[in-house]
């Protein structure tokens, strides 16, 4: 159904913008009204008039505030419209301009110009989500898509319900009251406390508005973050990469810079490490983090305040492990995305966000050789135990953890789990792992050892050494395996207490009910496992790379149990390892490359685990030639 569109602008400055406008409506079979047509009547009588007619309200700002009204001393006459859409409940798209085609007559000037063109941003930051254009292509490409998918229209739109405003004073003041309550719940999250030592590394830079330039390698300080907190609307910094690059804990460490004020004012981080409900929205799920972050009953916290703290950036929204959430729950999220500042950290580069969002892309980059020895002291300084190693010491770990990881990354996970296994070598436990599954393994040992054997309690049954790794392998690999029947996401994920006893279920040692309650119960003890969010039902394993090796260990596993159950050699000579790997392989090289890229780690842990095995056979199972480079 053709619609009107109203298309609003200060006059000098947006002529070429406004054309756009007006075209993407003709285009698309609409039609339009704005501020500049011959009109009989008075010019704010005709616009306002124009303005509650309309269908649809476009507003065009820039670096003008506009004509002013009552000789200079009133709001400008794009405001006063503005104010109109608002009051007459018409649906507004609003897009400002990151560039400038007229320098000559498309800048204030003024001092009072400017802080009257800020204030009125800040207001129409309060009703919509600007879209923030960086080319007049880009401003032509937003609208053509909002002409060709315009909002639907049924009778006349009810008023836009009233917003309670805050001042700034009242912003500061709640800030101020519950700085130390939403820190301590920040700071107690399992999540965060593992992820406390965050040695700074070189990161991939690309600024909102830089499309198709470089990314810049920088050394990320708050400062490479001040465009995102002084744009409007809403702001993601988007961190990706591979498991272990530091993704999260990056994510950390902007939310500490934020909460000591390195950012700006203090600003209170959130974190949101589940699926939304199917009716929930990320500013419902941020209002009762904080409800439960400060004490408040759940519902008592003012949803406008929420609104206004995310619009003002004083609350920063952690959205993690976002590549790993189902389609329909990341689409929950990027439909209800508010007005704010949101990091989101995804194994994907792109992971599905479209349409008119400004992006800070941010991917932390792997540890160099020349930056090996820096990283080394910096974590051993840190643990408190530098003076235990000489240079002499670390050199010849250094070409161990070389060897080990061959042609993969050096990501700061490995690394950092590697210097452990340093430590602990050095105060006499164990060997020096030589590979990165002998690591995993190994991470896993050091944690459940560090309890004493008469502690090793929980629900009154003695946990046995080997039921943690055993047990901590099934769960993994059974959360890997979630999925559509037959299309396993294979990559770490959540999963429910049902589904992890199932996986216990399956291990040997732990037949009984109440052993495998008991284990359940004794790795969250260990924080080998942890509650994402505020669900007691739903666990994660801690680490993502951990999860994925163990994961892939157990797979191993299980394709070696399935070729000595296969006894019959094959009709065309094959062996029985050949057929069973090939049938793997063969399904998993069938998925499109869109499904293939996010189980990356857990091939590329696959692939370690078949060339250990390769090196150091054992039992009467061999890995089949090729495998290896079919995994990646």
């Amino acid at each position: 159904m053709p619609l009107s569109f109203y298309i609003s602008s200060p006059f000098r400055g947006l002529q070429q913008e406004r054309a756009a406008a007006k075209r993407a409506v003709v285009d698309n079979n609409h039609a339009y009204k704005d501020s500049y047509e011959a009109s009989p009547d008075p010019v704010i009588e005709t616009c306002l008039k124009d303005v509650a007619h309309s269908d649809v309200y476009v507003l065009l700002l820039a670096f003008r505030y506009g004509t002013r009204t009552e000789g200079g001393a009133g709001p400008s006459i794009t405001e006063l419209e503005f104010d109109q859409a608002v009051a007459s409940g018409r649906p507004i798209y609003a897009y400002v301009m990151n560039f400038i085609l007229d320098a000559a007559e498309g800048m204030d000037s003024d001092p009072v110009g400017m802080g009257r063109l800020a204030r009125f941003k800040e207001k129409v930051g309060r009703h919509c989500t600007p879209a923030s254009c960086t080319s007049l292509q880009d401003l032509c490409e937003r609208l053509q898509r909002l002409a060709a998918n315009p909002p639907t229209i049924s009778g006349s739109a009810p008023a836009a319900a009233p917003v309670r405003t805050f001042s700034l004073e009242e912003i500061n003041r709640w800030i101020a009251s519950h700085h130390a309550a939403v820190a301590r719940c920040f700071e107690a999250i399992p999540a965060v406390q593992d992820r406390s030592l965050h040695v700074d590394l070189p990161v991939d830079l690309r600024a909102a508005g830089s499309a198709g330039s470089r990314a810049a390698k920088v050394m990320l300080t708050p400062v490479h973050l001040q465009p995102a907190l002084e744009a409007m609307g809403t702001h993601l910094v988007l961190i990706t990469g591979q498991g272990g690059a530091g993704k999260t804990s990056l994510a950390f460490q902007i939310a500490r810079w934020g909460l000591e004020g390195s950012l700006a004012d203090p600003i209170l981080p959130v974190l949101i490490d589940t699926a939304l409900a199917p009716e929930e929205t990320v500013l419902q799920r941020v209002r009762q983090w904080l409800e439960r972050a400060i004490g408040a009953r759940r519902g008592s916290l003012d949803q406008d305040l929420v609104a206004e703290l995310l619009r003002r950036k004083r609350l920063l929204v952690i959205i993690d492990h976002f590549s790993e959430l189902a389609e329909p729950a990341r689409r929950r999220v990027l439909a209800t995305l508010p007005t704010g500042l949101l990091i989101l950290t995804s194994r994907e580069p792109e992971s599905g966000i479209q349409g008119e969002l400004a992006i800070t892309r941010v991917e932390p980059l792997q540890i160099a050789i020349d930056q090996l020895q820096r990283f080394f002291h910096e974590v051993l300084e840190r643990k408190g135990v530098r003076e235990r190693f000489s240079d002499d010491d670390l050199e010849p770990t250094q070409r161990q953890l070389r060897r080990m990881v061959g042609d993969k990354p050096i990501t700061p996970l490995l690394a950092q789990m590697f210097i452990e296994d340093v430590i602990a070598k050095q105060e006499g436990q164990g060997v020096l792992a030589a590979s990165v599954p002998e690591l995993m393994l190994a991470y896993v040992n050091r944690i459940s050892e560090v309890i004493p054997a008469e502690e090793r309690q929980q629900e009154g049954i003695a946990i046995e050494a080997d039921w943690v790794q055993r047990g901590l392998m099934a769960v993994a690999l059974t959360s890997h395996w979630q999925g559509p029947h037959g299309r396993p996401r294979l990559q770490p994920m959540s999963f429910e207490r049902e589904l992890a006893l199932e996986a216990l279920a399956t291990v040997p040692c732990l037949e009984e009910p109440a052993r495998r309650q008991a284990l359940l119960a004794y790795l969250l003890r260990l924080r080998l496992l942890h509650h994402p969010g505020q669900n007691r039902s739903e666990f994660r394993l801690a680490l993502d790379p951990l999860a994925d090796y163990l994961a892939a260990l157990r797979q191993l596993e299980l394709l070696a149990e399935e070729e000595r159950r296969a006894v019959a050699p094959c009709d065309d000579g094959g062996d029985p390892g050949q057929v069973v790997w090939e049938r793997f392989l063969t399904a998993l090289e069938r998925r499109p490359p869109a499904e293939l890229d996010p189980m990356r780690g857990f091939l590329l842990a696959l692939r370690d685990g078949c060339l250990e095995r390769i090196e150091r056979p054992r039992g009467a199972t061999t890995i089949p030639a090729g495998v290896p480079d079919r995994l990646g």
